[in-house]
C-alpha cells in the first residue's frame, strides 16, 4: 500500500510524503527481492497527479479546490472521500 499525504518536515516546513507500507517488496527482473513497489500506468498516473495536487497547493499557500477525479476514478470530490474509504 502506498500512501501520500501533506506533513511538516521536522523544521516545521510543507513536505509531500510518500509511506509504503512495511511488507511493500517486489521481485526485479534477476528474480531477487527488493523492498519498493511496482506500479502499473495508471497508478503511477494517481501517484502523480496526488503529488502535483499536493505541490500546487503548498506552493499556493493554500488547498486548491478539487473537482476532478483522478485516473482510477476512485476519488469522490463530493464527499470528500478517498478511494481508501469507499
Amino acid at each position: 500500500m502506498i500512501n501520500v499525504f501533506r506533513a511538516p518536515d521536522k523544521n516545521g516546513r510543507d513536505a509531500i510524503a510518500i509511506v509504503l507500507s512495511q511488507d511493500s517488496m517486489f521481485v526485479t527482473a534477476e528474480g531477487d527481492p527488493f523492498p519498493g513497489v511496482a506500479l502499473y500506468a495508471p497508478q503511477a498516473r494517481e501517484i502523480a497527479f496526488r503529488l502535483l495536487l499536493f505541490a500546487q497547493e503548498i506552493e499556493n499557500g493554500r488547498p486548491i479546490s478539487f473537482h476532478g477525479t483522478d485516473a482510477s476514478n476512485l476519488f469522490y470530490p463530493d464527499s470528500r472521500r478517498d478511494r481508501d474509504q469507499h
